[in-house]
């Protein structure tokens, strides 16, 4: 291991780390609020596929270039946005209230870094059947893109 790349290394086994931890502390002290702790599990599990995995392959490495660390902080804004707007969202009537310029934004961003997430571990297969059925309700259905963003992003029915 180079010195250049050990501090990815040692991000990756913090983040993990911190993961486990943070798993360990809500087995033992009860879960926080559904959307809070999926988001927060969904946030390691994203920050950990980024450095872990390169862009172009499903090779595990240890020196995450650019395009990751802007992928980890994708990730961080679309995750604590769940944070930032949690009275926002608790308090919003599903399917009735408009969707603000956040919900879309960050929404959009959630998908698209779960799908690539996904991607990197998994391969294409899974992105690409998730995003059929994306452009299915989109377009075979009569589900219009807000209540598609709304299931997906702000309910736990969705991606959390």
């Amino acid at each position: 291991m180079s010195t250049g790349n050990r501090w990815a290394t040692w991000a990756i086994m913090a983040v993990g780390a911190g993961m486990s931890v943070y798993h360990l502390w809500v087995a033992f002290f009860g879960t926080p609020d559904a959307q809070v702790f999926r988001s927060i599990h969904l946030l390691f599990a994203l920050v950990l596929a980024f450095l872990s995995y390169p862009l172009l392959t499903r090779q595990a490495r240890d020196n995450p270039g650019p395009a990751e660390l802007l992928l980890v902080v994708a990730s961080l804004l679309a995750c604590g946005y769940q944070f930032w707007a949690k009275d926002y969202i608790d308090n919003r009537m599903i399917y009735v209230d408009d969707l603000v310029w956040g919900d879309w934004v960050f929404g959009g961003l959630m998908i698209v870094l779960v799908l690539e997430g996904t991607r990197r571990m998994l391969g294409l297969v899974l992105p690409v059947t998730a995003l059929i059925f994306i452009v299915y309700a989109l377009l075979f259905t009569s589900t219009t893109p807000a209540a598609l963003m709304e299931q997906l992003y702000l309910t736990t029915d969705g991606i959390l």
